[in-house]
């Protein structure tokens, strides 16, 4: 049944989101237009939004291995889940170990934590000349547990492991619809 108040509601909060997201876009531009630097509160903002992203990804995948484990017990065939399984014991176990040593991974995590604050370096060029947005949750686990070889690495697993949940769903998907 339709809800007209649910509705509304709904569609007031995008609304207001989409237009503080747009004033942004237009400091930002207006910052970059006008060669001047960026106030460090729009930085900020823009590194929680970025980092917001990252979690919408996350919950997706989450979503995704919830998915896996139903398709997995109503079907008895628990390989993809086991396959799952390994890959992240294998990423875990090997974290610690120092020939796993990524120099681009060193040198585009040093470039956010070289900065003062959270959203400093947000558009500035890192490693490559890609923006160091880009490396921002790479750099999560040491900014939160410290500078050691074992957060480096869980750096680019934050990344990776992600996406090994949804392309093993999208796989099920796939053999499910042909």
């Amino acid at each position: 049944m339709f809800n007209k108040t649910i509705f509304f509601t709904k569609l007031i909060f995008i609304f207001l989101i989409s237009a503080v997201l747009t004033v942004l876009l237009y400091l930002n531009f207006w910052a970059i237009l006008n060669h001047q630097p960026m106030p460090s509160v729009l930085l900020q903002i823009g590194s929680g939004f970025w980092l917001l992203g990252y979690f919408l990804i996350v919950s997706f995948s989450f979503l995704c291995l919830l998915k896996i484990i139903r398709v997995s017990h109503k079907t008895q065939t628990y390989f993809s889940l086991l396959m799952i399984l390994i890959i992240f014991w294998l990423l875990i176990y090997r974290a610690g170990q120092t020939q796993n040593i990524s120099l681009e991974t060193t040198q585009a995590v040093a470039c956010i934590l070289n900065s003062n604050f959270l959203g400093e370096k947000f558009n500035s060029a890192c490693f490559l000349g890609y923006p160091a947005r880009a490396y921002l949750i790479q750099a999560l686990p040491s900014i939160i547990f410290g500078r050691n070889l074992w957060t480096l690495n869980m750096g680019a697993v934050l990344i990776f492991f992600p996406g090994v949940i949804v392309f093993t769903y999208g796989l099920l998907i796939q053999k499910k619809l042909t």
